[in-house]
């Protein structure tokens, strides 16, 4: 019996930690981010630079043109869902992944149309 007590412990700590890497590779947000590319490629995202604090405030730019637009509020982030919060207007809600190697993937969809952006992490 001891032999499968162990094997019983070794695979809970192996799952444990798995998901605590996890959670700590895939959760956060927080920090300044830079979009390098979308899918597809001709639809354009409404922002460029994204910026995400502790307090759960962001600072969002984008995109270039005649005039970039600066716009700051609120967000929340739960699973895969972030929920962004610009005051005075109704929320926008992406689809969020984030990838252990400082990549976040952003998706909007809007009136049947979907674009996906990729943002690397520009504060490291």
């Amino acid at each position: 019996m001891p032999v499968r007590d162990s094997r019983m412990a070794r695979i809970t700590v192996t799952a444990g930690m798995s998901g605590l890497i996890v959670a700590l590779c895939g959760c956060s947000i927080t920090g300044s981010w830079r979009m390098v590319s979308t899918d597809p490629p001709e639809v354009p995202f409404p922002v460029e630079v994204l910026t995400f604090d502790p307090d759960n405030n962001y600072t969002a730019t984008g995109p270039k043109g005649a005039t970039p637009r600066t716009t700051t509020g609120q967000y929340q982030l739960r699973g895969s869902k972030l929920e962004i919060l610009e005051a005075g207007k109704m929320p926008r809600v992406y689809r969020a992944r984030r990838t252990g190697d400082n990549t976040l993937f952003l998706t909007y969809e809007e009136q049947g149309a979907r674009a996906t952006a990729t943002f690397v992490r520009t504060d490291e």
